[in-house]
């Protein structure tokens, strides 16, 4: 048996959507980017021809996608359906409103193949017992927690199965939800000359379903939407793992592989996946960041191969001195950059560091670790030059100087 599975597809996502795609001028050119990614995802998944195809959530980006994306997903559940390949989709949460769910138009056609799932539910596929747990409109109205509505869901499922004495060969969980213990897509980034420094964030959100609440389903394998990063998580008794999106969203998601997962129960047990594979997308919008002194990012741009129509990130970090270089040669390197990559789209960020600054922190800071405290002129002339740099009166700041060095006075007279 070979199940794909697909999450987050995010078909209406716009970052940048000020910029239009070079050939779908009515859409902006990042929603064309996801959209492109869900065909050639949903192109292999035909060219596999598995038994069940899975979509795990967030099909569109808000619950209000515009016509042309509602035409083009209606297009590829015809080419899934067409080819005789089954198809389930669950609710995500940013499919849902406390209302409706985008999702709900396309059950009444009762099209071949396509079921939609938005709440918890599971039946039998051959010698496999499938559970489906959506994100519910039930959570979004607050009527329950996420958490409480789960374990009622695994427990129900376990007595059903029970009771109607069905024999599984094993259990397969899909589901979208946010886990503690997952690593989220966002990381720290010290971009300096030498190297970038990143670190993982996990959710901590005790109000999460756990890595041992997944541990309790009782499931082989679990398979989950929401957290866009593809990651295999650190359960005990069966193989979790985040699918991840199908494109990159930003730069913060710029070394991350996207695509979808196949799972083969015919398939040697094989590394952390099991008996699944990562089904690569090849093709995300190339993203490229250019950081550092001017120095820097002419030699970055430099050793760029195969990155044309590309978002660029030019990330500036020196001190005045470079910051004044770079200003004078950045309309020169922007030209370079459109010559050799012809961007989409370009951003900008820069970090200028004080060396006096660096040091009068340093020294403060230093004085506080051996003393504990500040001293009251140390105090004292930082207010002054906060004071000057507002007032340029000599009389006022005198005065305000003075009502400074008695407010400080008063304070420590009270401790």
């Amino acid at each position: 048996m070979k199940i794909t599975v697909i999450a987050d597809p995010h078909l209406n996502k716009s970052v940048y959507k000020c910029v239009s795609d070079k050939v779908l001028l009515d859409l902006p050119f990042r929603t064309v980017d996801f959209m492109k990614a869900y065909e050639d995802a949903v192109d292999k998944v035909i060219k596999i021809k598995p038994d069940l195809n899975v979509i795990v959530g967030d099909v569109f980006d808000t619950f209000d996608p515009s016509n042309a994306v509602r035409t083009f997903f209606n297009n590829q559940i015809m080419k899934l359906s067409n080819a005789n390949i089954p198809t389930v989709y669950i609710t995500g949460n940013h499919d849902v409103c406390r209302k409706h769910h985008p999702l709900e138009t396309i059950a009444p056609f009762k099209i071949k193949g396509v079921k939609i799932i938005d709440e918890p539910f599971f039946f039998q596929f051959g010698t496999k017992t499938l559970m489906f747990f959506p994100y519910s409109l039930k959570v979004e109205k607050g009527e329950l927690e996420i958490k409480d509505q789960f374990h009622d869901f695994i427990k129900k499922t376990k007595e059903c199965i029970a009771s109607m004495n069905i024999e599984s060969e094993e259990i397969l969980f899909f589901g979208h939800f946010p886990v503690k213990g997952g690593s989220l897509n966002k990381y720290c980034v010290d971009e300096g000359e030498e190297a970038v420094t990143k670190k993982t964030i996990f959710n901590k959100n005790t109000k999460d379903i756990g890595l041992a609440d997944l541990d309790s389903i009782g499931a082989k394998y679990v398979f989950l939407g929401d957290f866009h990063r593809h990651q295999v998580l650190e359960t005990k008794k069966c193989t979790a793992m985040y699918i991840g999106s199908l494109e990159k969203t930003d730069i913060s998601e710029i070394d991350e592989k996207k695509g979808f997962i196949l799972y083969d129960s015919e398939a040697k047990e094989d590394g952390i996946l099991g008996k699944c594979s990562f089904i690569e997308n090849e093709n995300c919008r190339p993203m490229v960041v250019l950081s550092g002194t001017i120095e820097n990012m002419e030699k970055q741009l430099e050793a760029v191969k195969g990155s044309k129509d590309a978002i660029i990130k030019i990330s500036f970090s020196g001190n005045n001195d470079e910051l004044t270089k770079f200003s004078s040669n950045i309309d020169s390197f922007k030209k370079k950059i459109k010559s050799k990559l012809n961007p989409i789209h370009v951003l900008h960020s820069q970090d200028v560091t004080d060396e006096e600054e660096e040091k009068k922190a340093s020294m403060v800071e230093n004085d506080i670790v051996t003393n504990g405290h500040i001293g009251a002129e140390e105090v004292l002339i930082v207010v002054g030059e906060m004071i000057r740099e507002k007032i340029s009166d000599e009389n006022e700041v005198a005065i305000l100087e003075k009502m400074a060095s008695e407010i400080y006075k008063d304070v420590k007279e009270d401790k």
